[in-house]
């Protein structure tokens, strides 16, 4: 998918954030969404979710281990029991990422992945690459090897963290928009800063892919990123104006949401809602909690 970038991505620059990840200026809102809040509190205070991870796959359609990294993320979802999220961001990082000649589509997103691979992963230039929960591993870095995926994935199932998070759409047929709300329940006091983050995933995309060596004409292409309804790349803050959020703080936004025409173009029966909370604690960057639901119920 390509949009064209105007002012923004002619005033964007590359400078290196405190946390050593690279970062590509503020944060940008090119999204159609309109959003409100609710704060409110909830009392008895409730129990903890179990957490979803979060799973985000930088892949290409001319990248040989891209569909077995992807499989991988899907078989850990099928066996986690619906607590595993997954976005498969594309951009023309290099020729593994150029969709194959007589391709129906170009999934490639040159403004939101890009800038989100730049400030949490370092512009890693090879595929597959992406990271779980943004979580460091033994090194420190948040781009993990796909190989060990689903280890990590499974060490980050048990976790229980300081935030539920539920998130639902209705859908507007005859105005051709959502309303997407995203309910943050924060279960134990809190003074530091996290982020919303909501992203549009579309599934049951049939295209060509290569595995290095053959072409599947008909490779089904899932959880692939097609919008970003928050600001790039970091989300929106959540209650900034309170330095504490108490037990049983909660803040319901609302995004009113209208699919932007691109190419090729979403289609909101197949798209699913991914919305994610994150630290901003200085080198904390690591998802608290993932929630999603169809875009269309």
């Amino acid at each position: 998918m390509k949009k064209i970038l105007l002012a923004c991505s002619a005033a964007a620059i590359l400078f290196i954030t405190s946390n050593g990840c690279k970062e590509i200026g503020p944060n940008v809102n090119l999204s159609t969404a309109t959003a409100t809040d609710s704060p409110y509190t909830v009392s008895p205070v409730p129990v903890a979710q179990a957490h979803n991870v979060l799973v985000e796959d930088f892949s290409g359609q001319h990248c040989s281990n891209c569909p077995s990294a992807h499989a991988s993320a899907e078989s850990a979802a099928a066996a986690s029991n619906g607590h595993v999220n997954i976005i498969t961001y594309y951009y023309d990082i290099s020729s593994q990422s150029d969709p194959i000649a007589g391709s129906l589509h170009d999934f490639r997103d040159t403004v939101a992945a890009r800038r989100i691979d730049a400030q949490y992963y370092n512009g890693v230039s090879d595929l597959p690459h992406g990271g779980i929960d943004r979580v460091p591993n033994s090194s420190g870095s948040l781009a993990i090897d796909y190989t060990t995926w689903p280890g990590v994935i499974s060490s980050r199932l048990p976790v229980v963290d300081s935030v539920n998070l539920k998130v639902t759409s209705y859908w507007d047929a005859a105005a051709n928009k959502a309303t997407i709300k995203a309910t943050i329940v924060y279960l134990y006091p809190n003074t530091f800063t996290q982020n919303l983050s909501v992203v549009i995933v579309e599934d049951s995309m049939v295209d060509k892919q290569s595995d290095g060596i053959h072409i599947d004409e008909t490779y089904l292409f899932l959880d692939v990123f097609r919008a970003m309804v928050t600001n790039i790349p970091a989300g929106d803050p959540i209650l900034p104006a309170l330095t504490t959020k108490i037990a049983g703080q909660a803040d319901m936004r609302t995004y009113t949401y209208t699919p932007a025409a691109v190419v090729p173009a979403i289609v909101p029966k197949h798209c699913r809602v991914v919305a994610f909370v994150s630290s901003t604690n200085g080198t904390d960057q690591h998802i608290l909690q993932s929630a999603t639901a169809p875009l269309v119920p």
